[in-house]
This record gives structure tokens, C-alpha cells and sequence, in this order.
């Protein structure tokens, strides 16, 4: 089984300006909380964190290029899980 879990980027602009901070939610929409977050880009964990719940944020402040790219949320609750990838695009100046 999987958790149904969909990401928000709360930005608004499809295109980051560098410089700028970001948060990117992750939200478990299944009737089960997970009890296990994670963030992923480029196969490194960025965040991780053992807590029940349905949200999971990650900011990140004074973005550059090397931000760029897609970051997965992993929510998980035992053997279930599920995901959602984000991905930011930074304008350079």
C-alpha cells in the first residue's frame, strides 16, 4: 500500500530568483499519518525526521543555482510509504 502524499511549492513564480528563500511543503492526503519524513535531491538527504504528522516543510534561504533541481519528499508510516517530487528552477542574475 502507499500513502497519498502531493507537494506544494508555495512560491507562486515557476522561476526562482537567486537570492530568494523558498519553502517546498510535502502533505500526506491519505487518512494515515506518516511517521517518517525525508527530503531528497540528487540521491543526498537534505532533511530527515521521525515525528507523526501530515506536513513536512523545507526552506531554503539565499537560493543559488546549485539549489536548482527536483526534491523528493518521502512520507512513510511503517512498510507504507509514498512521494512527491518538487522541482525549482533559479533565474541567475
Amino acid at each position: 500500500r502507499d500513502i497519498g502524499v502531493t507537494g506544494v511549492q508555495t512560491c507562486a513564480l515557476p522561476i526562482l530568483d537567486e537570492g530568494s528563500n523558498v519553502t517546498l511543503k510535502c502533505m500526506v492526503v491519505s487518512n494515515l499519518p506518516a511517521h517518517n519524513f525525508t527530503w531528497v535531491k540528487n540521491d543526498r538527504v537534505v532533511k530527515k525526521y521521525t515525528e507523526a504528522g501530515r506536513y513536512s516543510n523545507l526552506s531554503l534561504f539565499n537560493i543559488t543555482a546549485r539549489n536548482e533541481g527536483s526534491y523528493i519528499c518521502v512520507a512513510k508510516s511503517g512498510d507504507i510509504k509514498g512521494k512527491c517530487q518538487i522541482k525549482i528552477h533559479v533565474n541567475g542574475e
